[in-house]
């Protein structure tokens, strides 16, 4: 984040509008510069004016209390708006800047009065964010929103910009004036390296729970006895013969395993096998019965030339039988006839 341009209007000492260009020379060419003058000539108005435009608050207004600046009813002390020059209607305070993103924005803040009206109540207020090169409105609808996105644009909160960006009046001589204790508490103030001691007070309570831990680990260690030279070999004997007796013993698993497997592939096998056998056994008599088929087939193909002659054999025979009948017929007729006649002479 870079401040491009400072621009402010009625604020604590600087009265109507100022403009402080850090574009234009000698400012643009200028590795450092100093902001110097007589006290209230407002040195530190102009890094209010950037605070309360980026952050709509500023290190000047920390340690105040909370009485009213100018009659019941007005602003307290501590108040941002208190920072409005007396006798003015309005106030504000921008801050063009390049942010982290390398793009350019003007941050704005505005507090006025009623009508404007150096008696008027003072009312809320407001804070805005625009893109410098196309004056697009940024941020949000809110305060906190816009806020937000400053915060997003600069990279740093408040507190992290007033210790690293901007150091506030007082802090510095306050640092070279206290003794060694003040000093640390105001350095971590300052710099924000509070969070390395709570860091190292972290890291010292963690330490004296390892050492209670191993503390408490070798009275257990010391509780248990150490076995003489001579009983320790004993046991690491014993130790490797149970090794090697329960390798053979998973050897002679596997073996039985696999015997096992191979029963019960070969049982399977002799199933299969009777199967086979009985499908064998079935096709074979069918195969016979076939056969025989086959035969009477054959046969009755080489009784077909001698139909006909069968046929009239049969046809003689039967007729030979009809004229038999016949013929016992006629006889039969003739003996009662005999019979008769004889009865009829005597």
């Amino acid at each position: 984040m870079k401040v491009l341009r400072i621009r402010l209007c009625n604020l604590a000492s600087l009265q109507g509008e100022w403009t402080v260009d850090l574009e234009a020379e000698p400012l643009a060419s200028a590795a450092t510069f100093a902001i110097t003058g007589p006290k209230g000539a407002g040195k530190s108005t102009l890094l209010d004016a950037v605070c309360l435009a980026l952050y709509d608050r500023t290190p000047r207004l920390a340690g105040r209390g909370g009485h009213v600046v100018e009659g019941a009813g007005d602003v307290p002390s501590r108040d941002p708006r208190s920072i409005v020059r007396r006798g003015q209607g309005e106030g504000w305070a921008e801050v063009t800047f390049r942010g982290q993103d390398g793009g350019r924005y003007r941050a704005r803040w505005h507090a006025r009065r009623a009508r404007q009206q150096a008696g008027g109540r003072f009312q809320e207020r407001t804070l805005s964010l625009v893109d410098d090169a196309t004056g697009a409105q940024l941020g949000g609808a809110t305060k906190t929103e816009t806020l937000e996105a400053i915060r997003a644009r600069v990279g740093l909160d408040y507190e992290q910009f007033t210790r690293a960006a901007l150091l506030a009046q007082g802090k510095f001589a306050a640092f070279l004036e206290a003794d060694s204790n003040q000093r640390a508490q105001l350095l971590e103030q300052i710099t924000g390296s509070g969070l390395y001691t709570e860091l190292s007070k972290g890291a010292h309570a963690a330490a004296r729970e390892v050492r209670e831990e191993t503390k408490l680990l070798e009275q257990r260690l010391g509780e248990h006895r150490c076995l003489p030279p001579t009983e320790r070999a004993a046991a690491e004997a014993a130790v490797a013969a149970a090794a090697e007796r329960r390798t053979e013993a998973q050897s002679r698993l596997e073996a039985a395993q696999a015997a096992v497997a191979w029963h019960t592939k070969a049982v399977g096998l002799a199933a299969a096998v009777a199967a086979a056998e009985g499908e064998l056994a079935g096709a074979r008599a069918a195969l016979a019965a076939e056969d025989e088929a086959v035969a009477l087939l054959a046969r009755v193909e080489a009784a077909q030339p001698h139909r006909g002659r069968v046929e009239s054999v049969d046809r003689c025979a039967a007729e030979a039988a009809r004229a038999e009948r016949a013929a016992q017929a006629a006889t039969a007729r003739a003996a009662r006839a005999t019979a008769a006649h004889e009865g009829a002479v005597a």
